[in-house]
């Protein structure tokens, strides 16, 4: 946010000084309307006195209310959709903690999920074929990025790990755009990522945007297809649910806790970092029973 206390007096003002003050303003307040990575414009707000000792607060939390609401309306707009555009994307520079694991490793990486937590940290889930599970879990101690790996379930074809990381992921990237993973694959220095973007989303916008932030990028090839049955559904459900219950949601359910037999069980999923270093010891027996009953 920027912040014009006096117009008379701040030069700042500039060649728009003498229009402002003509219409009688005499404080200006540029508010940025952002959530996570997008950023939708500057809300432009004139106060008719200094802003002398203003509280701008509630300004900031008005332009982030905003933001959101664009959001949200885009998300919905996209989901309702009845054609996706599917692109295959390829990049042999992307430096990202999966990447760096899978070079650490020398082997290959399969994402399957992951759960934007509210604490700015997300969790990764991910497979990896023909390499002990301990030797993962070793190597992902010393990655930059990565602040634990947990073996979830052990199988002779691709065990199941999932990571805690402390920087963007290509996934994480994918995603703030309004995009969906339809599968990425890691291996050694290379990254190959198959999108599903809304068909009514600007292709050239997106891959920019993503290049931006992962060099080399390749697009590699391009289609339009129908969204899959259920997906309408899927959205619908999601946007009943508040961040927070998404984030205990999306967990269990890649954590495995619906499955027979449980991978995790309801007071493992309640001592997750992301939840319960911000929750009292009833708040996190609640969200285990919320899981439980779920």
């Amino acid at each position: 946010m920027q912040v014009i206390e006096d117009i008379v007096t701040d030069a700042r003002s500039g060649s728009c000084r003498e229009i402002t003050l003509e219409q009688g303003a005499r404080s200006c307040f540029s508010i940025p309307l952002t959530y996570d990575e997008s950023v939708y414009g500057v809300l432009v707000v004139y106060g008719r006195s200094p802003a002398e000792n203003w509280d701008t607060d509630i300004l900031a939390e008005f332009g982030q209310t905003i933001a959101h609401t664009i959001n949200a309306v885009e998300t919905r707009s996209s989901f309702q959709a009845d054609s996706v555009v599917e692109l295959t994307l390829h990049s042999t520079a992307a430096d990202t903690p999966l990447c760096r694991l899978a070079q650490a490793i020398d082997s290959k990486l399969e994402f399957e999920g992951l759960v934007s937590g509210t604490d700015d940290v997300a969790t990764v889930f991910f497979t990896v074929p023909g390499v002990a599970p301990e030797q993962v879990v070793t190597a992902g101690k010393d990655v930059l990025g990565i602040t634990e790996v947990t073996s979830l379930v052990e199988r002779d074809d691709a065990p199941l790990f999932k990571a805690r990381l402390s920087e963007p992921s290509l996934a994480g990237l994918v995603l703030n755009q309004n995009a969906t993973v339809r599968s990425l694959r890691v291996d050694a220095g290379t990254a190959t990522v198959v999108v599903d973007l809304p068909g009514s989303a600007s292709v050239r916008t997106f891959v920019d945007s993503l290049a931006q932030e992962v060099p080399d990028l390749e697009l590699l090839s391009r289609r339009t297809r129908t969204r899959e049955p259920g997906a309408t559904l899927q959205s619908t459900i999601l946007e009943r649910l508040t961040p927070r219950q998404q984030e205990v949601l999306q967990l269990a359910y890649r954590s495995g806790y619906f499955e027979m037999p449980r991978v995790q069980t309801g007071k493992e999923l309640a001592d997750h970092p992301s939840l319960a270093k911000r929750e009292t010891t009833r708040q996190r027996r609640l969200i285990e029973t919320s899981i439980r009953e779920e």
